[in-house]
């Protein structure tokens, strides 16, 4: 589950934010692909409508919201719950 989580939060980054794709297959920190913490807010809450999901405040900030791998843990524990 967590690899099909990735490969979608892979798409909605190439979609949404203008990422060249062969820099997301090398660098999975979302900063050093040039994302600003706005861009990361504005994933995050695609992601919530996406998945039906909501992270709580204490998510936001325990958690590192700064890589693919990061989100699809977080995401992947939602959807299981």
């Amino acid at each position: 589950m967590e690899g099909q989580i990735k490969h979608n939060l892979k798409k909605i980054i190439l979609e949404q934010f203008n990422i060249d794709e062969d820099k997301l297959g090398k660098v999975d920190n979302l900063y050093l692909l040039g994302l600003m913490p706005r861009d990361v807010l504005r994933l995050v809450l695609y992601i919530e409508n996406e998945y039906d999901i909501h992270f709580t405040e204490n998510e936001l900030v325990e958690n590192k919201f700064d890589s693919i791998e990061n989100i699809a843990l977080v995401v992947s524990k939602h959807i299981q719950e």
